[in-house]
């Protein structure tokens, strides 16, 4: 799995590193629900989920069809992973939560929505 700083420091156009490579960050949970909750912004994502603050939602766009997002929960309890407002679906609804256990993570994967339409999320492997 390629960063995708490494792959522009290579030489990798920025538009193809993000396409083919991957970006860590960490992020604090906000809430326990799905509206106000932190918005995911990378692929790999380190969730730092404390007790209060365990709620993530999806990214919204623009995103690479079938490409993965990863969230570990380093945190102290479990976060809890929504799809993003607006009528995307996770696992086919829109306001279920897929829960990681702390030290644990789930991988999502957009399998619907480009050219406008709602995104469709759904879980492809998880703990």
């Amino acid at each position: 799995m390629a960063i995708q700083t490494d792959l522009t420091g290579l030489g990798v156009p920025p538009a193809v590193a993000e396409r083919i490579g991957y970006n860590i960050a960490p992020l604090n949970g906000i809430g326990t629900t799905q509206a106000g909750a932190a918005k995911i912004g990378s692929s790999i994502t380190l969730a730092n989920a404390q007790t209060g603050a365990t709620a993530y939602t999806l990214p919204t766009g623009p995103i690479a069809m079938g490409k993965e997002h990863y969230v570990f929960n380093v945190g102290a309890v479990a976060a809890l992973v929504f799809p993003p407002l607006g009528g995307a679906t996770l696992n086919g609804s829109t306001t279920g939560d897929i829960s990681i256990a702390a030290g644990k993570g789930a991988i999502f994967m957009l399998v619907a929505g480009s050219g406008g339409a709602a995104p469709q999320w759904v879980c492809v492997a998880g703990a």
